[in-house]
């Protein structure tokens, strides 16, 4: 069923839903990279439902907001790239 706007209709608790138009497809913000909006997210942030690509988290990994509080940041894969990225580094760097 879609609404008026020829998108499906958010959830009736969650009025803060965004669809995308992805691909020929509806889909949710956190479905797409945030970073590359023509990309799939293959992960998203837990905590802010950011989808990151494939190429994201490999190539540069970046937490959005490394410094504060989170409780979803044990089991992130996001924020395990990072710390793998910065470990490499230091590694690199030593040798």
């Amino acid at each position: 069923m879609l609404g008026s706007a020829g998108l499906p209709p958010a959830h009736p608790r969650d009025k803060s839903r965004r669809y995308v138009y992805f691909f020929g497809r509806t889909t949710l913000p956190e479905e797409i990279c945030r970073n590359h909006p023509d990309r799939p997210a293959v992960a998203r942030c837990q905590k802010y439902n950011y989808g990151f690509c494939h190429q994201c988290l490999e190539d540069e990994p970046q937490c959005p907001d490394p410094d504060i509080y989170c409780k979803f940041r044990p089991q992130c894969i996001v924020y395990f790239e990072l710390k793998e990225n910065r470990r490499n580094h230091r590694q690199q760097e030593e040798n």
